[in-house]
């Protein structure tokens, strides 16, 4: 179900005339926020998604810039 959701999220993107290196730099973090999550994205609620908020904002190895990124992502998608 993640995959359909990801190719939807692809569309939409497209649709909106983002570019294949910024459609790619959304996808990478939505690869991760899907091990992390471990359901399906449509099932996910809003405790799961600051669930995971919680655990970028709280990784040592994710620059400030790497966190804000998958945030926006996750605001995005």
């Amino acid at each position: 179900m993640n995959k359909k959701a990801i190719k939807d999220f692809l569309h939409f993107l497209n649709a909106q005339g983002i570019s294949t290196a910024r459609q790619l730099k959304y996808i990478y973090p939505i690869e991760k926020l899907a091990k992390l999550l471990n359901k399906d994205f449509i099932k996910a609620t809003r405790d799961d998604i600051e669930d995971i908020c919680n655990i970028i904002e709280n990784e040592k190895t994710y620059s400030n810039w790497t966190k804000r990124d998958y945030k926006i992502t996750i605001k995005k998608f």
